[in-house]
């Protein structure tokens, strides 16, 4: 069972790193956000449903033998089989081992994320404010945040910039950036050892942050205004891979993209790019020889 896991993991990571590398090259500079990040979604969740295809046992040619003499001697099929077992075993167990442990680290992770974030709502001061849930904390250091409705930021924040943060995180909320969160780090736990996964991790909290940032500037804010305060906030740590901090992207790329002219339609089209290579990809992958 934990072979086929790993089978499978192996496959998608194949598919993933091809989706971040058409992404990265035709579509990451467009301004279609929500395009981009449903676009973005929907392959990684591809990524993982192929595989399922890919080794269901009725691609898998049955091997019959008709009418064939074997003219070895048992003993010595046997005694070759066990060598050859006695060199292949131990390697694939130890990369089974290998895979099974990151798979079970990356579970402890998201489930200690879960914890702290349990801690930080229980433990801070509960204010509430029209429709949204604001919690303040005591930690200077960590960057306002919102998670599952609720937005995150230290007391201190509150005072100075509060209007202004819950404006940017509840366009987090409105949007539910946190389900696409909870959604890559399942995929993280499957494919823990892919580069591709975590960098398309961080190409979605790109695509969430200038979301965030179209929100805000479409309620009514000065473009000016709301770049000095990214600037303000752009110190601190973050506090999970769960949440959107508001210090997560680049603040040029944010401030670039808010001074950049809105795209036509056609951009879109650059998506398509996807469908061949995700075709070719499957061919590739579904050959026996592979």
């Amino acid at each position: 069972m934990a072979g086929v896991l790993l089978a499978y993991s192996l496959l998608a990571s194949t598919l993933l790193i091809l989706v971040w590398a058409v992404y990265k090259c035709a579509l990451a500079n467009l301004g279609c956000f929500r395009f981009n990040r449903t676009l973005l979604l929907s392959c990684v969740g591809i990524s993982f449903i192929l595989p399922v295809f890919i080794l269901n046992p009725f691609w898998v040619a049955d091997i019959v033998e008709n009418n064939v003499e074997i003219a070895f001697n048992p003993v010595d099929v046997a005694y070759i089989a066990n060598t050859v077992l006695e060199q292949i075993t131990p390697i694939w167990d130890y990369i089974v081992t290998l895979f099974l442990i990151g798979v079970i680290v990356m579970i402890l992770y998201f489930l200690v994320s879960l914890v702290r974030l349990a801690l930080f709502i229980l433990k801070g001061e509960h204010i509430k404010q029209d429709d949204c849930r604001i919690i303040l904390h005591r930690h200077n250091s960590v960057a306002p945040f919102a998670w599952c409705g609720y937005i995150m930021m230290p007391r201190r924040d509150w005072y100075e910039f509060g209007q202004m943060i819950v404006c940017h995180e509840k366009a987090h909320i409105e949007c539910r950036h946190w389900i696409d969160l909870l959604f890559m780090q399942a995929a993280i736990i499957i494919t823990w050892y892919c580069p591709a996964i975590w960098l398309l991790r961080n190409e979605l909290h790109t695509l969430h942050e200038y979301e965030a940032d179209s929100h805000v500037l479409a309620s009514g804010v000065k473009r000016e205004e709301y770049q000095m305060f990214l600037i303000k906030k752009t110190v601190g740590a973050r506090f999970a891979t769960l949440s959107n901090c508001l210090n997560h992207s680049s603040l040029k790329k944010r401030i670039t993209m808010m001074l950049s002219s809105k795209p036509t339609g056609k951009a879109r089209v650059r998506a398509f790019v996807m469908v061949p290579a995700m075709a070719l990809a499957l061919i590739g992958l579904a050959t026996p020889a592979v």
